[in-house]
């Protein structure tokens, strides 16, 4: 026969909290520094956004809080107008530092203030110019020219030769 192995002692069992009262939940931990509760308040601002090189072109407001990121801006006209190759914003388009060149930055980093309300937002106007996405493609490089036929075939259903009767225009 081949010895045993002495026996592991057993974890004693825990006892059941039956007829015990339940314990309260803990408390809110205290933050580590003190909140400032005036700048828990979001800013929004209604930006104009405009296409810079077309005066009556595309145009569209939304409102934003003023501590959302430039990308986030950009990302909002992409989807409006589609995909682009390249998209600068602009927070003036006569001055030569008035392109925003860091996504990162705030619109608040950037310069632009909000109003505490969310009813009438301070408006502030910002240019966009883009290159699409495919601006080599041979359809977009081709002229519009109208139709040679089109000019024809209104002159041409009154004078042109008759066809057979019976036959399938």
């Amino acid at each position: 026969q081949q010895p045993r192995a002495p026996a592991l002692p057993m974890a004693p069992k825990k006892k059941s909290s039956k007829g015990k009262a339940a314990k309260a939940p803990p408390s809110a931990p205290k933050p580590l520094f003190p909140v400032d509760e005036s700048s828990m308040v979001t800013n929004h601002v209604l930006l104009d956004l405009q296409l810079s090189n077309v005066e009556m072109g595309r145009k569209f407001q939304e409102r934003f809080d003023v501590t959302t990121p430039v990308f986030m801006v950009k990302r909002r006209i992409v989807e409006r107008y589609g995909r682009m190759a390249s998209l600068s914003l602009y927070k003036d388009i006569e001055s030569a530092d008035g392109e925003i060149t860091d996504d990162r930055l705030t619109l608040r980093e950037c310069g632009i203030e909000g109003g505490p309300g969310m009813e009438t937002p301070p408006v502030f106007t910002m240019f966009f110019d883009y290159r699409p996405f495919a601006f080599d493609e041979p359809v977009l490089l081709a002229e519009h020219r109208p139709a040679r036929d089109a000019g024809r075939a209104a002159a041409g259903a009154s004078s042109g030769p008759a066809s057979p009767a019976g036959a399938a225009p």
